[in-house]
């Protein structure tokens, strides 16, 4: 992925007195609202040079949208040093799995000396590192799938930028080296489309979203992070979510109590979801994007071959459930 860093000055017309933080939110709003004129009208000559003219400012901006997609979500936001001050962003994309961070720098006159827009590669700070699952969790499938993203490092885990999806694991099929047949323009080509997606554990189901309609592969839905969903309540301080499923596939019911291996929906591409796949995170609470992410521990699977009794899924891996097999030898 690109790193670009333009150098930019004398935008200190936009808030002198205002603190780094807000400094930096202005900047950042006219940066995203592709308001040109007014931060070219606030660049030095120098500032302008460096950009070769106001239309490379202009595909700066393009170049982060296309890369990047839109902004989404703030992760988090902070501002550090002196005498120069830094505003560091970070936030979720469109198109992008994992966190983007936009920093701005002020010198001591208040004036913007850089800005740079890159991929974030620094996890969320944890306390769950550790955790021990207390759920009997089971695999949330049937079958063969891979593991996309798993782990507890960004470069296996692209989710753990963010706090709430801090061990979330992204699942799919793949044959070969390809995760669909043909030319991939159509849902019904990738191979875990349809596929029935099952209760990872006992627990009441507290939230049901079911008639997002899915995207066209390489299509997103910003405005909907999860898509279709279910929210699992285990009744022990954690809680299972499922999302991206199939739209109206889903077939149990906000209040209804579930069984391990229940049938709840099918693999869809719906919300922030370029192609089919199941999102899945544990995590401390019913409020998702307040609650923190905790490692799950699925018993009794397959992994590369190898039965394992308790473990974490890791990226690259070949899962499949192992009920009715025997763990002899088994990694724990």
């Amino acid at each position: 992925m690109k790193r670009w860093v333009f150098i930019a000055a004398a935008l200190g017309a936009l808030a002198a007195r205002a603190n780094p933080l807000e400094r930096g939110r202005q900047c950042a709003d006219l940066f995203y609202a592709s308001d040109i004129d007014t931060l070219w009208g606030d660049l030095s000559v120098q500032a302008q040079r460096s950009f070769n003219g106001k239309q490379g400012l202009r595909q700066f901006r393009q170049k982060v949208e296309a890369e990047f997609g839109v902004e989404q979500r703030v992760i988090h936001e902070t501002s550090r040093g002196r005498p120069a001050l830094t505003y560091i962003r970070t936030a979720t994309f469109s198109r992008y799995g994992g966190a983007i961070e936009m920093t701005w720098t002020f010198d001591q006159r208040e004036q913007v000396t850089s800005v740079a827009v890159h991929p974030s590669g620094v996890e969320a700070p944890t306390r769950f590192d550790t955790y021990r699952t207390k759920t009997r969790l089971r695999l949330p499938f049937s079958g063969i799938w891979n593991v996309l993203w798993g782990g507890h490092s960004v470069s296996d885990n692209r989710h753990a930028v963010s706090a709430d999806m801090r061990f979330a694991y992204d699942f799919l099929a793949v044959r070969g080296d390809k995760t669909y047949e043909g030319d991939g323009s159509r849902r019904e080509q990738y191979f875990c489309w349809n596929r029935p997606l099952v209760a990872p554990g006992d627990g009441l189901v507290v939230e049901v979203v079911n008639d997002i309609p899915d995207n066209s592969p390489g299509a997103v839905n910003p405005d909907r992070l999860y898509g279709n969903h279910v929210l699992i309540d285990h009744g022990n301080g954690e809680v299972s979510l499922l999302a991206h499923i199939q739209q109206g596939s889903i077939t149990v019911k906000r209040g209804e109590p579930v069984r391990s291996g229940d049938v709840l929906g099918r693999c869809g591409n719906s919300g922030n979801s370029t192609e089919p796949h199941l999102h899945y995170q544990l995590m401390t609470g019913r409020r998702y994007l307040k609650a923190f992410g905790l490692p799950a521990q699925f018993q009794n699977f397959i992994a590369d071959g190898v039965v394992v009794s308790r473990g974490e899924p890791k990226r690259g891996q070949v899962l499949e459930p192992a009920y009715g097999t025997t763990p002899v030898g088994s990694r724990k």
